[in-house]
């Protein structure tokens, strides 16, 4: 299990926006073909997780949806270049 903290996040230019958003965005990135059922069902678990923020403004992920969204947020391509996008995919990757 993996907790998440949910930070803040500003970009020039941007609307202000959260960890939450971004994983949101990385998972739901379109894939060359779509989507099969699998990857359907890992995105809706995770987003189900997302859901139960906690007072902390954190939430969890099971190990096996947290390697899915960490490789989705490995492998996105984003259409703006800011440092906070670096600093979100390396907290991601720190929680490995």
């Amino acid at each position: 299990m993996k907790e998440v903290v949910n930070k803040t996040v500003l970009m020039e230019g941007q609307p202000q926006t959260d960890y939450k958003e971004l994983i949101d965005i990385s998972i739901k990135q379109q894939v060359e073909g779509g989507f099969d059922y699998d990857t359907i069902d890992k995105i809706l678990r995770v987003r189900k997780q997302m859901k139960h923020l906690s007072q902390a403004n954190t939430f969890d992920l099971e190990d096996a949806d947290f390697t899915f969204v960490k490789d989705k947020v490995n492998s996105i391509r984003w259409n703006i270049a800011d440092e906070a996008l670096l600093e979100f995919r390396n907290y991601i990757n720190s929680l490995a």
